[in-house]
């Protein structure tokens, strides 16, 4: 009777099955049965070799073992030569047809790769049956190590026999630091006799604290490896406030196991309040377990980091500031938190700011849970530099401006601010495209906790040169004209013009010749930060004019009246018909023009006109007139 519980394969061995060898593939594995369709199984007729195992290995030899393939190979190839080396190309080779082999001539403290292969027959080679082992010194490494402890001390001994009697020991080596130090960059190390112990005594050492230490052999000019660590708790003598262990503020992360430590009733009762995890005045709730005690003195910047998060015990720290540890009260606390404020680490990390420099201040380290264990504490001073600003960045209107180019010295990772905030802060880019032409201020601000500092910059914004719009002007001969009237639209003034024969002016007035013609000026303008702009202003010479002919007689049939005007300003001709009147301000740009038609008087509305004196010029068939009035 069929059983559902077998389907698909839930009782079932998929493989297949030999003299020498079964292989299975699946067994009672509907997952599998499901997925796959079918099974391939390669045949090789050379086999590699298995179960390499090494028998010793010495500082200059080794000594291995393997077994033959499913074959019964007899002969294989051997190649070895250093880690990573490539058996293609390079190596030493050997064959043999024993399944052991002995490999002199080896340099110490050397990793080595080996390579079997298995020859079958010409031009038929196996797999290959890898291996790796490293030769150990000739001064030998010292076996292992005992350590106990005392205040400020560690007992230590250890044991050591010589590789041969050519490297006899002379001395060794001590190495100790923090626990979980780097021995290669951190740690102190220390000479000691050739005897199988020895003390350590340093007023370095702190409460509690746990200890690595290492051991190393001499052997005259050679020396053997460290071996360690060794780890040892020192004595925990801070486990009440006025037992605290002083911690240099140093940035350093000292390495502490709290086994043994009590909670003092003063300890619940100054105990933070219950504010919340990842909070910086107080812990998650006001439970105390294992508390031990420590001090330290704030930096002169008076504001520190504590790092607890090297090693993730669960743990919260509390910071006070006391008149003294037998007086200490609720109100002292400064600070506090129970998880990190960044990441994820149940071992606090926060920012304590505002502490008073070179005052003394309190430390207690708790447990969140009853389980002892071993934490961690660093505390770093921190200090913040948003840079020094450098002057004022100008910038054409449409360009974009890196702020970081008006600041200097500061630190990477702050934040861009902007006084009056605008869609053209992007980080630290400023794009000016749609704003006004005017100064913008910004604000550097580099921060670590509750520390930050700031520094400012400013960026003006400069409307982009602006020459005025090509015009013309048509004058009679040895006329005299201002160019100014020539150029439309918005004109920066203070520009330089340039004749038709590219000579500088010195001002935008000049004189026609005495041939007719048309002649080319250019006015070229720029405030030095965005690009020069120029203009075009063209004089055409009116051939059938000729300004000083009949000038006395003219200027004699002229009347303007009247000077100073406030709303209308007449304009007479006794002789001669009127062309065309045209009102110039100060700076030579022509604010009225009028067509007359040939008649000998006309009236002009000056209304519009702020006060001032304007000057006039009068067109007539006979020549041109200059006056002037006053409006008023």
């Amino acid at each position: 009777m069929s059983n559902p519980l077998w389907d698909f394969g839930a009782d079932a061995e998929i493989g297949i099955r030999g003299t020498t060898q079964n292989i299975n593939v699946s067994v009672n594995s509907p997952t599998y049965l499901q997925n796959n369709s079918c099974v391939h199984f390669y045949y090789t007729n050379c086999p590699k070799p298995t179960n390499f195992t090494i028998a010793y290995v010495s500082p200059d030899e080794v000594s291995f073992q393997w077994s033959a393939g499913l074959s019964g190979e007899t002969n294989w190839t051997i190649i070895y030569g250093p880690d990573g080396f490539d058996p293609s190309t390079g190596g030493t080779s050997i064959t043999t047809t024993a399944t052991n082999a002995v490999i002199p001539g080896l340099m110490q403290l050397t990793q080595y790769d080996i390579y079997i292969f298995a020859d079958c027959d010409t031009n038929l080679q196996s797999l290959s049956l890898t291996g790796t082992f490293l030769t150990p010194p000739y001064c030998a490494n010292p076996l292992g190590m005992t350590n106990t402890n005392a205040v400020d001390s560690i007992f230590t001994t250890w044991t050591w026999t010589a590789s041969s009697a050519n490297y006899p020991s002379t001395s060794f080596n001590l190495q100790y630091g923090s626990g979980g130090f780097d021995l290669y960059s951190e740690g102190t190390i220390i000479p000691v006799d050739n005897n199988l112990t020895d003390s350590i005594i340093s007023p370095s050492f702190l409460a509690g604290g746990v200890y690595d230490v290492y051991v190393q052999a001499v052997c005259g000019s050679d020396t053997s490896q460290f071996i360690g660590p060794f780890s040892i708790v020192m004595p925990l003598t801070n486990d009440s406030i006025c037992g605290a262990e002083l911690l240099p503020v140093n940035g350093v992360s000292y390495m502490f196991n709290n086994t043994g430590a009590t909670v003092d009733v003063g300890d619940v009762a100054i105990a933070p309040p219950a504010t919340g995890a990842q909070a910086t005045d107080g812990w998650q709730n006001s439970n105390v377990n294992n508390t031990t005690w420590f001090k330290f003195v704030a930096p002169p910047s008076g504001d520190i980091r504590i790092d607890g998060t090297a090693t993730n015990y669960n743990g919260q720290i509390a910071v006070y500031d006391p008149a003294s540890c037998l007086s200490i009260v609720p109100t002292d606390l400064v600070g506090a938190n129970d998880n990190a404020i960044q990441g994820t680490s149940v071992a606090p990390n926060f920012t304590v700011c505002g502490l008073t420099p070179g005052l003394e201040y309190y430390l207690m380290h708790d447990g969140f849970i009853s389980v002892a264990g071993n934490y961690s504490i660093a505390i770093s001073e921190i200090i913040l530099n948003a840079g020094t600003t450098t002057s004022l960045l100008n910038v054409c209107y449409g360009d974009t401006v890196n702020l970081f180019t008006g600041i200097t010295g500061q630190d990477a990772g702050g934040v861009w601010t902007q006084e009056i905030p605008t869609l053209g802060l992007q980080d630290s880019l400023f794009v000016t495209n749609g704003l006004a032409s005017v100064i913008f201020n910004f604000t550097y601000t580099v921060s670590d906790g509750c520390a930050a500092d700031d520094e400012n910059a400013s960026v003006k914004i400069w409307s982009p040169s602006s020459a005025g719009v090509d015009g013309s002007i048509t004058v009679c001969k040895n006329e005299p004209f201002n160019l100014l009237s020539g150029l439309n639209g918005n004109v920066d003034l203070g520009g330089t013009w340039y004749n038709p024969q590219n000579q500088v002016l010195s001002s935008s007035l000049d004189t026609a010749g005495a041939f007719p013609g048309q002649f080319n000026y250019d006015y070229i303008v720029s405030n030095g930060i965005c690009p020069a702009d120029t203009a075009n202003v063209l004089i055409v010479v009116d051939p059938t004019c000729d300004y000083l002919v009949g000038i006395e007689e003219l200027n004699s049939s002229v009347l303007v009246y009247p000077n100073p005007a406030s709303n209308v300003l007449f304009i007479q001709m006794n002789n001669y018909s009127l062309e065309a009147i045209e009102i110039f301000d100060n700076s030579g740009r022509q604010v009225l023009k009028k067509l007359v038609g040939g008649t000998n008087s006309t009236e002009i509305d000056v209304t519009s006109l702020v006060l001032g004196l304007y000057k006039i010029r009068i067109k007539a068939t006979e020549g041109v007139y200059h006056t002037s009035f006053i409006k008023q």
